[in-house]
């Protein structure tokens, strides 16, 4: 990650995936352990066909679970509630208007002056905001290293916020099948100084 959003998403991931290991490992050591101990050959192992009930086995089982469930229920509505992609980032927003073609990006920057063809380039420590369209069919925006998917539609605007934290390059791909050129939408996304996005933006627009 080279985003707080990114990161923030993969420290989600990790954290569930990491919990949900509570219920997994135990089942992965059982299933090998139970075959050995029952297995066939084995002739002192215990029979009892009658056994249908105990309160501390069920206990066990039924307390992980809805215990995980709830932490990761809590986890999950935290990070919707502060991953919201419409919630603007404090501070002075950098507004960026993405438009998806077959099968190339169109960024314009309308406070510049600017537009770029698969190039996207944001500033590190300045927020940005995208406002998201697409020309022709259904398609779908994945910024890597700054931000999760989303959708864009013809006819409608959506928006996405993010915001680089350190200098880097992510990739803008594009994750909707749209047609045989999709596969090839998909662009750097450079987080740099602020310093060098002022020198692009005087060389876009002309300037000595």
């Amino acid at each position: 990650p080279i985003g707080e959003i990114a990161q923030e998403q993969s420290t989600h991931f990790l954290r569930v995936a990491l919990i949900a290991l509570i219920a997994i490992i135990p089942a992965m050591i059982a299933t090998p352990v139970i075959l050995w101990r029952w297995r066939y050959s084995r002739t002192q192992s215990t029979y009892a066909p009658k056994w249908e009930f105990n309160k501390w086995y069920e206990g066990a089982i039924w307390t992980g679970p809805i215990v995980i469930v709830a932490i990761m229920s809590y986890w999950l509505i935290d990070s919707t509630r502060k991953l919201d992609p419409y919630v603007p980032l404090p501070g002075d927003e950098l507004r960026i208007d993405l438009v998806g073609l077959d099968w190339k990006w169109l960024a314009i920057y309308p406070d510049e002056g600017i537009a770029a063809v698969d190039e996207i380039v944001v500033p590190v420590g300045r927020p940005v905001s995208f406002r998201l369209t697409a020309d022709s069919v259904m398609q779908s925006f994945l910024p890597n290293g700054l931000a999760g998917q989303i959708y864009l539609m013809p006819g409608m605007v959506t928006r996405l916020n993010l915001k680089a934290t350190m200098e880097g390059e992510g990739r803008a791909t594009q994750t909707q099948y749209s047609g045989p050129g999709f596969t090839t939408q998909r662009v750097a996304l450079r987080a740099v100084s602020p310093e060098a996005f002022e020198a692009r933006e005087a060389r876009a627009a002309g300037e000595p």
